[in-house]
């Protein structure tokens, strides 16, 4: 496709959209029968049709997905999903959306459907969306999709899940009160919708299908925890989906400092509850990352250039030869941890304070997805990291020393749960060791989730970048 910014530019258009405080976000719709584009003509050129997003604090675009819906079906009266986040250029997002039906009808009457057949010569806005959507045209020309790409990031997966969520309720004599909604999805962990029955709500959620299954770790969890995970309405262990009631939004971030604490104490519970059924957690698939496991990862890591050189973050040559003479001290830290007192117990590697809610006075924890076999301690630490922080301060942000206040109470208090096997001394002592490897388990944590992403997705480039930026933090970790 021709591209001609100078001239738009020079005619008083802008190559870039401007920002009232959020991103922005253009969307490649095509048609249902896959035959046109729809697409937003000014002064003679073509630009994919979009909008700005709201403000948010992470800008996390999975959550932008009901906003986009609303916006979708407001400007133009297309009923649609968001299928896929395509690209994200500083902020910039693109996306694709499955239309389910409507036709334009606002204002917006430069907005068009586009036959496919003449774009080859077409005048582009923005190179950035041209380049996109050159990308899709040849993705949807070839017909299959790529083996990684999550299920309900295809056209037709939304449709199917509807029929089978509808089937639930019938099965149990109930009817759905409105359209099922999208409420999270255009990525590759999992896709959440919501149905409002005759009973109540409930929250549709499907996994992306690596060991361990979400849906059997929650299956085995309610059998002693009923009361601290979702109930699950139905489930289709094969899929990895389920179907779970509706546990509120009451989420730990706007409660109470005491009920951190309190919530901790309960995971570590569950957690030490785990000890005694190990070989059962093993059998559903539950990753290793026991410290020596970390290495192995760790040391397979050191080899995998594809990862340490790519991106933004590349590690440079001497960044990574320092890596792997660091590699020794690292064994000896993580012998050092398996040694210790405190057995493996099973964790989610994604427990913070935003996947906690008060539910009936109960503390429910959720999103089991990425559940592993583990130090135990790596959950508190990973916890403490991800506490609610400034503004300025991202939730990736993390750092190894305890400060003198809430955050010492708070390890205090799960690792109270864990006094019959540690002593609080040697417990602490434990944590401290915990802490000064945590980069090293981020690494891992995050590589081992690569094998299942999409190639060159924006969350798989994200989730590389990610690494490199570990592994800078490890020496000094190390030394406090």
């Amino acid at each position: 496709m021709a591209r001609d910014e100078d001239k738009l530019v020079a005619a008083g258009g802008k190559s870039r959209p401007t920002q009232a405080g959020g991103p922005s976000c253009r969307c490649v719709i095509g048609s249902a029968d896959g035959e046109s584009v729809f697409l937003h003509k000014q002064e003679g050129a073509w630009s994919l049709p979009g909008f700005c997003l709201p403000p948010q604090r992470f800008r996390f675009f999975p959550d932008y997905v009901p906003q986009i819906q609303t916006e979708t079906r407001l400007r133009w009266g297309i009923k649609a999903t968001v299928l896929r986040h395509l690209a994200d250029y500083d902020d910039r997002h693109f996306c694709e959306l499955e239309v389910h039906q409507g036709s334009v009808h606002s204002a917006d009457c430069d907005c068009r459907w586009v036959p496919r057949s003449d774009l080859g010569g077409a005048i582009w806005v923005d190179s950035c969306g041209c380049a996109v959507v050159d990308a899709w045209l040849r993705d949807t020309e070839c017909g299959v999709a790529p083996p990684l790409q999550a299920p309900w990031e295809r056209k037709g997966w939304y449709d199917e899940a509807v029929a089978w969520i509808t089937a639930q309720a019938q099965d149990r004599g109930l009817r759905l009160l409105e359209p099922i909604e999208q409420i999270k999805g255009a990525w590759p962990w999992s896709s959440i919708l919501r149905a409002s029955t005759t009973a109540g709500r409930w929250f549709f959620k499907a996994g992306y299908l690596k060991p361990p299954l979400e849906v059997q770790i929650l299956q085995k969890l309610s059998e002693q925890w009923p009361l601290n995970v979702p109930a699950l309405v139905a489930a289709d262990v094969e899929r990895n989906w389920m179907l779970m009631e509706d546990f509120g939004t009451c989420d730990l971030e706007d409660l109470a400092p005491r009920h951190l604490l309190n919530a901790v104490v309960t995971y570590a519970k569950m957690q030490v509850k785990s000890v005694d059924d190990i070989l059962s957690w093993i059998r559903l698939g539950v990753r290793d990352f026991s410290p020596t496991a970390l290495m192995q990862h760790f040391r397979a890591l050191l080899e995998d250039d594809a990862v340490l050189s790519s991106g933004p973050n590349a590690l440079e040559d001497h960044e990574i030869t320092a890596a792997g003479l660091g590699a020794a001290r690292l064994d000896e830290a993580c012998d050092r941890l398996a040694s210790g007192k405190a057995p493996l117990a099973i964790m989610s590697d994604d427990f913070r304070p935003g996947n906690i809610v008060l539910h009936r006075d109960q503390y429910l924890f959720y999103d089991w997805a990425n559940t592993v076999l583990a130090h135990p301690f790596f959950s508190i630490s990973y916890f403490l990291n991800r506490l609610p922080r400034p503004a300025h301060i991202g939730p990736a942000e993390w750092r190894n020393e305890l400060e003198a206040g809430f955050r010492t109470e708070l390890a205090k208090a799960y690792l109270s749960a864990w006094e019959h096997v540690v002593p609080a001394s040697e417990a602490m002592e434990e944590l401290a060791a915990v802490r000064r490897l945590f980069g090293l388990y981020e690494c891992i944590r995050v590589y081992q989730d690569i094998q299942y992403l999409e190639p060159g997705a924006p969350w798989t480039m994200q989730a590389i970048e990610y690494i490199p930026r570990c592994i800078r933090f490890v020496p000094g970790l190390l030394d406090t």
